[in-house]
């Protein structure tokens, strides 16, 4: 499964028929924490950068079948990240990203705005169904 940003729009692609099939709350899940990861690793290299400069870009974020944490751009990213060893897979563009894992499905934008919801949004929709 891989998490990216295409024209400020988030998008995601993962094995549809083995993921979502058997479990959209796991598909969910695993959305948050890879958007989570894309979060930290966007304040880690703001603060790389003010320290020490050089080239940083995140393209996008994955996480493969056995859990391995994977991250698309260029520059010096964490090696680990929540527990998980990190692997670095030097990318420059989201057209590159798109065309190395083309054999993924894109996930439907309903399941991607399910899971990178705001907290604030879902407490605020909890309290609204309470009165339905």
């Amino acid at each position: 499964m891989k998490l990216y940003r295409k024209n400020f729009e988030w998008s995601a692609r993962a094995d549809m028929d083995r993921v979502y099939n058997r479990c959209r709350k796991g598909l969910v899940e695993n959305l948050k924490f890879l958007k989570r990861l894309y979060d930290d690793l966007h304040y880690y290299m703001y603060y790389r950068k003010r320290v020490g400069g050089g080239r940083f870009e995140i393209i996008g974020v994955g996480k493969a079948y056995d859990d391995t944490i994977y991250i698309y751009g260029v520059g010096r990213f964490p090696q680990e990240f929540e527990g998980f060893r990190v692997n670095y897979v030097e990318v420059e563009e989201v057209e590159a990203l798109e065309r190395f894992h083309s054999h993924l499905e894109l996930v439907p934008e309903d399941v991607i705005k399910e899971a990178l919801r705001e907290p604030e949004e879902e407490q605020k929709q909890a309290r609204l169904s309470e009165f339905e």
